[in-house]
């Protein structure tokens, strides 16, 4: 198979040069990192819309086996393309049925960010700096090299008639969540939508393509962004009832845990996630409340509680999307219609979701 490639969009050349250095040495030759270079910088096409010229410009030979777009949102200083923003590129990767990811230097994003651009079928990074991004630009190649390869072995067996929810159970590794899978899917009909058209016309190669896209960005950007089939980092110490430094931070507890862990595409992370039914299951088994109580019987020490970012005289056991904090259930409101509906430890902190209630029909 022909080496796959990712494309980067960044106008700032000492930029590209740090983020490229990264990438390729993460990734070692998985696939080839290429920076986009115009070929219509002077001359002929200035005068076409910038979409045109760069559908052109990507539909060149050396960018052949593209997988992946990466893009600043701001690439105005690209050569003989004044203006351009990422909205043009992510056009073009939605006409190539590619997955993009965009980013800015200096800013991070939250949910609150996330959802303006709900529905247009890119993820954006959430750290500020060039090593945040290069780290989780990693974990997305990876995963998405992951989806790739095993969505094709499926397509060799029964399972490419399967609908989106049971093609994402397996491709997670729990085809027995299904039904917890495609409660995630009720919020993204848009990506579903797009199947139909190419599944009547059965042009197999562009719905190959086209479900990588989707399956790989439901999963990253709400699956395991929103906690509740899956939680990571202070989401998983909130529901467990660990205190969250300790939990995140020792290896023992870790191991309490382990066979709970999800490994399926975007796992590779510096942070762990768990399955939510396995976190269930070790409990049920061993016969404790909370995963406090499992660590000081298996330890025999108490690594604390996870306490409530807004009353600390309260367990937490929610996780508050705006705050990035574990919160209680008094203390934060569940009846946001944008999350998904299989995120049931998603919430957002009452005295947030107050301050943000008029401008959060907007959303």
């Amino acid at each position: 198979m022909p080496l796959q490639r990712v494309v980067l969009f960044e106008d700032d050349d000492k930029r590209a040069k740090q983020l490229l250095s990264l990438l390729r040495r993460s990734l070692r030759g998985q696939v080839e990192i290429k920076r986009f270079e115009p070929a219509t910088a002077t001359g002929k096409g200035r005068g076409e819309l910038f979409e045109t010229r760069l559908e052109k410009d990507v539909g060149r030979p050396a960018y052949r086996n593209t997988i992946l777009f990466i893009t600043d949102r701001d690439l105005s200083k690209t050569p003989g393309y004044t203006g351009l923003s990422e909205a043009a590129v992510v056009r073009v990767a939605d006409a190539a049925d590619l997955p993009v990811v965009l980013y800015a230097q200096g800013a991070s994003f939250n949910v609150l960010d996330h959802r303006r651009g709900w529905g247009d079928g890119s993820i954006v990074l959430k750290g500020k700096s060039t090593e945040d991004h290069a780290a989780e630009l990693t974990v997305l190649v990876k995963g998405f090299l992951r989806i790739r390869a095993e969505y094709r072995g499926m397509l060799r067996g029964p399972h490419h008639t399967r609908s989106p929810a049971a093609l994402m159970a397996e491709l997670m590794g729990r085809p027995r969540y299904l039904d917890r899978v495609a409660q995630y899917g009720l919020g993204d009909q848009k990506y579903f939508a797009e199947i139909v058209p190419l599944a009547k016309e059965d042009k197999r190669s562009r719905l190959e393509m086209r479900l990588v896209r989707i399956l790989g960005t439901w999963l990253y950007d709400s699956i395991l962004r929103f906690p509740g089939l899956l939680v990571s980092g202070k989401a998983a110490a909130s529901y467990l009832d660990i205190d969250p430094a300790e939990f995140e931070g020792s290896k023992q507890i870790e191991r309490l845990f382990v066979s709970a862990r999800y490994r399926g595409p975007f796992s590779e992370g510096a942070r762990p996630i768990w399955w939510r039914p396995d976190l269930d299951d070790l409990l049920l088994k061993a016969r404790c409340e909370s995963g406090r109580a499992l660590v000081k019987k298996k330890l025999r020490r108490d690594p604390g509680g996870c306490k409530c970012s807004v009353d600390a005289s309260k367990r937490a056991g929610f996780f508050c999307m705006v705050t990035e904090k574990p919160v209680s259930d008094e203390e934060s409101e569940a009846a946001v219609s944008w999350f998904p509906p299989g995120a049931d430890l998603a919430r957002i902190n009452k005295k947030v979701f107050e301050e943000l209630r008029p401008w959060l029909a907007s959303y």
